[in-house]
């Protein structure tokens, strides 16, 4: 079908073909389909459903979690409903917001949050995945 592996997330492949960009996310059974050409897109769908038995759900809303919104402006993705789900499993749904050591309100770019020597942040970082302290 003339699709390549991207070199940086296993499940995603990507076709370019006169002017025409598609790109196919695979998890699992769940596909996830964009492009930025309909025709594209729908002879893609054609060609997998002479071969599998496929169940369309039109576009999507929802993908493994994320929230997908379009508008004129652009596209959205989020996690609020997993947000949500993951309060409520902790039981903090109803909580009021609580200080924290950054302004809410600054709004911040690459060259405010990444440091030019990222080794200390990685350090830290991986040290708390590998030993999670709760507080």
């Amino acid at each position: 079908m003339g699709f390549m592996k991207s070199r940086d997330d296993h499940t995603l492949f990507v076709k370019l073909e006169a002017g025409r960009y598609l790109a196919v996310l695979i998890y699992v059974d769940d596909i996830l389909v964009a492009s930025n050409n309909d025709d594209a897109v729908t002879e893609f769908i054609c060609e997998l459903e002479s071969h599998f038995k496929l169940r369309n759900l039109g576009e999507a809303k929802y993908f493994l979690g994320l929230e997908i919104a379009r508008s004129e402006k652009g596209i959205l993705v989020c996690q609020r409903k997993y947000t949500l789900e993951l309060l409520d499993d902790a039981g903090f749904l109803g909580s009021k917001p609580s200080s924290i050591p950054l302004d809410p309100t600054v709004r911040l770019s690459k060259e405010t949050i990444i440091p030019k020597d990222g080794s200390k942040v990685v350090h830290e970082m991986g040290a708390l995945l590998a030993e999670p302290k709760v507080y």
